[in-house]
């Protein structure tokens, strides 16, 4: 995967290189100071990384340091490891990803795609895309020749794919969840209009009277029954447990009423605290 995305990623790098001005000898001696602390210490955080650089007697004044941790990252040197209470640390890529699978650019195409579709569709191939990252163009021909593992069809002018294994559901299965912030279920599509239901609904955002995106862009944690999303919540802490408040974007029925009561008990359960509903 790395390699797959490397080559475009690396040429953003190295404008921001230039513009930074980052020679490739200073990028290089960077990565080598990462990998030896690695490979002394295994895991470091954010701030140690930099560390790292300082006592390297390398300089880096303002978001110079976040991009030397992602240059180094689609180098394959580094990569995210597990996080130390709500501290990202970093791993040597080699350590973390030891029993890793050589694939072709070809086959990682074709692997990326079918698990994209296996886990997100039915979708389109401008959602693979988006998604991704990837161009369109190659987006397809991972399609392509993943295909035989892919089912697709045609709605209102639209090519859907989806796994050909994938499960169906029963006219009468009834479903509510709070999904959190920036979760997939919106960000992993470029078109949004099925999860987002009815016309009313979209108009409601279009005019900005209700939200569904944080002022930076990063969606809101969402309400979503029957796979569609019927409002937004968020949750405050108090000192007797935790307040839920929903923003529904209708009018909520008995069924609706209840579905969110069950799913924010779920969510206290699951933290292990006491949840309150406040619509």
């Amino acid at each position: 995967m790395v390699r797959l995305f490397a080559p475009r990623l690396l040429k953003v790098a190295e404008a921001r290189d230039r513009k930074l001005g980052l020679s490739d000898n200073t990028v290089k001696k960077c990565e080598a100071l990462f990998r030896s602390a690695l490979e002394r210490d295994h895991r470091l955080t954010r701030g140690e990384m930099y560390k790292v650089l300082k006592d390297g007697g390398i300089q880096f004044p303002g978001i110079l340091g976040y991009h030397l941790l992602y240059r180094a990252a689609w180098d394959g040197v580094i990569c995210f490891g597990a996080h130390e209470g709500k501290q990202a640390t970093f791993e040597l890529l080699d350590e973390r990803a030891a029993r890793k699978t050589e694939l072709s650019g070809a086959q990682a195409l074709a692997q990326l795609a079918s698990k994209y579709f296996t886990s997100r569709g039915p979708a389109t191939i401008k959602d693979f895309a988006w998604w991704s990252g990837l161009t369109v163009s190659d987006a397809k021909g991972g399609v392509e020749i993943a295909s035989p593992s892919l089912v697709k069809e045609e709605i209102e002018g639209k090519t859907y794919y989806a796994a050909r294994d994938t499960p169906g559901l029963d006219a009468g299965d009834t479903s509510l969840h709070l999904l959190p912030a920036f979760d997939e279920y919106l960000v992993g599509y470029s078109d949004r209009s099925a999860m987002l239901g009815s016309e009313a609904t979209q108009r409601l955002l279009r005019s900005g009277k209700i939200a569904l995106t944080h002022s930076n862009g990063i969606f809101l944690p969402v309400v979503v029954a029957d796979g569609l999303v019927v409002g937004t919540w968020k949750r405050k802490d108090e000192r007797d447990g935790v307040v839920v408040t929903v923003q529904p974007f209708m009018k909520l029925d008995h069924a609706l009423h209840g579905g969110i009561k069950k799913a924010a008990e779920r969510y206290g359960d699951f933290l292990e605290i006491r949840m309150r509903i406040d619509f």
